[in-house]
């Protein structure tokens, strides 16, 4: 007698452990985002990168890119996407260039050598 209500006890924990584990959402809705690539195709280094979200909220990186080097950054935002102004400075050079990011997605930018910056 005292097997099966020890058979029992156990079958009731492994389910209450299974209905838990089911009703628990997922990590999607979280604060995951997009990832933000810009290249330097340009003699003066990038010194910084700010992001600036639709949601007023920005991000500024010192960073060192110099030419032929590739950033990037993970940009985090909770909806499905973000509009997002970049600017980069450069020499005593500013550029901004504005954009929609998706959840998950990519989005890559070119400081060419004539000091424009563009979408890829």
């Amino acid at each position: 007698m005292k097997n099966v209500f020890k058979v029992l006890g156990i079958i009731a924990l492994v389910a209450v452990i299974g209905f838990s584990m089911v009703s628990c959402g997922d990590d999607s809705g979280g604060g995951s985002g997009g990832t933000l690539k810009i290249t330097n195709e340009n003699s003066d280094p990038i010194k910084k990168v700010t992001v600036y979200t639709s949601y007023e909220d920005f991000e500024e990186y010192n960073v060192n890119i110099t030419t032929g080097q590739t950033w990037e950054q993970l940009i985090s935002f909770s909806e499905t996407t973000a509009s997002l102004s970049v600017t980069v400075s450069f020499g005593s050079t500013t550029q901004t260039k504005s954009f929609t990011l998706s959840k998950g997605g990519t989005k890559e930018l070119k400081l060419s050598s004539t000091g424009q910056l563009d979408t890829l």
